[in-house]
């Protein structure tokens, strides 16, 4: 374990600090280049030129792939290893979840994790936020799982990590008001003798300096949360209980930092309060790549190969040289028209030549094309993306070029859906063990259980089962927009393969039906093709009685919003927060 002593622990933060922010330092002039020059009537970026905002590829690729990784908000499947009460559980938890995420919209929250895991990684903060919306008492101790979205500039964890997942630390930073921080109590943890010592540090609350300039002093202070997943103290209730790591708060204080609270044991997940997310993976490195950064070089290229051909083409004149001595010829050409005859006595041959000064060359042209396309094999922006059709290629060359391009597409979705799974295990944890999560489901609920008004409540963990049986699945396609016609055909295709095979099944009653069918699932992404066979009366037809699963005691699904609660930790951000003990 690390040594957590103020004085270490702050050394660690700034070295971690100054590995994220060389990592960063790229983003402010992609983010420069997407905004464009009129976003905002002052620059933001100093020395950057109008040269990338010509093309401005940044503005492309996001505009073109962020609609593809999140559209709507995602939905969950949630199934288990074990039979029985687990299994009612599990669903418990599959409804509770989607619910969840639909009351919540998280698609906002994702959407801007979107961009940020585009442009460089993804950062997100999981954890229990008081909801008194079914309870608006004072003494209401109704909770419910929050996701907020990091500021990569105010997130950070061990750089000598070879993964984010080995990580030794993780942290991250947010405002307060100074004068708040003075009247929270000893109850809670703060030291307020340190917090007495302390000054303003000048930063005003936003990661964009040109936002915090000229803002009035608010007497603000930047505090550290930092959560060390080994140290686990005399006193700490430890896993069992549902605690994993200690959180210590820190903030900035002279040469160095000082704890304004005491450390207190986290209750959370293993994996800690984070999300964390990227697209390509670099050896040896924690810190994710991602495809803007990566080509960046193609594109500064191709910006300035277009800035030059540009500036050519604006400097391109086209002029018209005549004899001076004829005066009569000069004048005709001056007065005259567009398009017009005119008439000249005694015009010879050579006292008019048309003359190009400037303007693109075919070199340049060439130039720029190679250099967009350059581009285009590094990024894997075509036109097929971009849903133009130019004609100029077989059937064939088209057809392979959009299966590459899908391919690298599906492997960015794929990394984006990872993290999306870690935030739904992340809520599905609090879910289960914290039994003051308490919210109705809705209608949709309602009909597929029988239950005239369900709701969920949380605290699973006393029952038969455990949170390591539950299995969570994402559908990926939920999170996309609908191609109506697609849908269509994949689902009327899928049904007519099923169908073919649930109608062989009693003439073959050697047949493992689920076997046969997965494959199916699989290809159309629909996994309640599998939860759509009646197991028993399968057996029943086939004359093969298949053993009958234990029923379920109960669910989680009940109208009985009551139950007993118990402490924990409670706001994350900024605010208040409980030392929690579980009872």
């Amino acid at each position: 374990m690390i040594r957590t002593d103020s004085e270490n622990l702050w050394s660690e933060i700034e070295h971690a600090e100054k590995v994220r922010d060389s990592h960063l330092s790229i983003v402010k002039e992609l983010i420069d280049t997407l905004q464009g020059s009129a976003y905002r009537k002052a620059g933001t970026g100093k020395g950057q030129s109008s040269a990338a905002r010509i093309e401005n590829h940044p503005f492309e690729y996001l505009s073109l792939v962020v609609p593809r990784l999140i559209y709507d908000n995602p939905r969950f499947s949630a199934r288990t290893k074990r039979m029985g009460d687990a299994q009612m559980i599990a669903e418990a938890i599959g409804h509770g979840l989607n619910r969840w995420i639909l009351d919540v919209n998280l698609r906002q929250v994702l959407s801007r994790l979107a961009y940020d895991m585009l442009l460089n990684f993804a950062a997100a903060l999981v954890c229990q936020q008081p909801m008194r919306l079914y309870d608006p008492s004072p003494a209401s101790t109704a909770h419910r799982p929050s996701v907020t979205r990091l500021p990569p500039a105010w997130f950070g964890f061990d750089p000598l990590a070879l993964d984010y997942s080995l990580a030794r630390f993780a942290f991250h930073k947010y405002p307060m008001d100074l004068d708040d921080l003075k009247e929270y109590g000893a109850e809670g943890g703060w030291d307020q003798d340190s917090i007495g010592k302390l000054e303003a540090d000048g930063e005003q609350g936003s990661p964009d300096k040109f936002l915090a300039d000229g803002v009035p002093d608010r007497n603000t202070i930047m505090v550290y949360e930092v959560w060390v997943p080994d140290e686990y103290g005399a006193d700490h209730p430890g896993p069992e209980a549902g605690f994993h790591g200690t959180i210590h708060t820190l903030t900035k204080f002279s040469q160095g930092g000082t704890e304004v609270r005491k450390p207190r044991p986290f209750y959370g997940p293993p994996w800690g309060p984070y999300a964390f997310g990227g697209v390509y993976t670099v050896p040896d490195s924690p810190y994710p790549l991602s495809p803007l950064v990566a080509t960046k070089d193609q594109q500064d290229e191709v910006s300035r190969v277009a800035m030059a051909a540009n500036k050519s083409a604006e400097k391109y004149k086209r002029l018209l040289l005549v004899d001076k001595k004829n005066n009569k010829l000069v004048k005709a050409i001056k007065d005259a028209e567009h398009d017009v005859v005119i008439p000249v006595e005694g015009f010879a041959a050579g006292e008019a030549e048309q003359f190009e000064v400037g303007g693109l060359t075919a070199q340049m042209l060439e130039q720029l094309s190679i250099s967009r396309e350059r581009l285009k094999n590094a990024s894997g922006i075509d036109d097929a993306l971009r849903g133009n059709v130019t004609g100029q290629g077989t059937a064939t060359e088209v057809s392979i070029a959009e299966t590459a391009a899908t391919m690298r597409l599906s492997f960015v979705k794929q990394q984006f859906a990872d993290m999306v799974r870690g935030i739904g295990r992340s809520v599905s944890w609090y879910l289960f063990h914290d039994d003051r999560v308490v919210f109705p489901l809705g209608e949709d609920v309602a009909q597929s259980t029988g239950a005239e008004e369900p709701w969920f409540f949380g605290g699973l963990d006393g029952e038969d089962a455990s949170f390591e049986d539950i299995e969570l699945d994402l559908d990926v396609y939920s999170m996309e927009r609908t191609n109506e016609p697609l849908m269509q055909r994949n689902v009327t295709m899928a049904l007519e393969q099923a169908m073919a095979v649930a109608a062989a099944a009693p003439q073959m009653p050697w047949l493992r039906v689920k076997e046969l069918l997965a494959p199916i699932a699989d290809v159309f992404n629909m996994p309640q093709i599998l939860t759509a066979i009646d197991e028993e009366m399968l057996a029943a037809m086939t004359q093969a009685p298949m053993a009958q699963p234990s029923q379920p005691q109960g669910g989680r699904l009940s109208q009985d919003v009551t139950g007993p609660k118990r402490p924990m930790m409670g706001q994350y951000l900024g605010a208040e927060q409980g030392a929690g003990r579980r009872a």
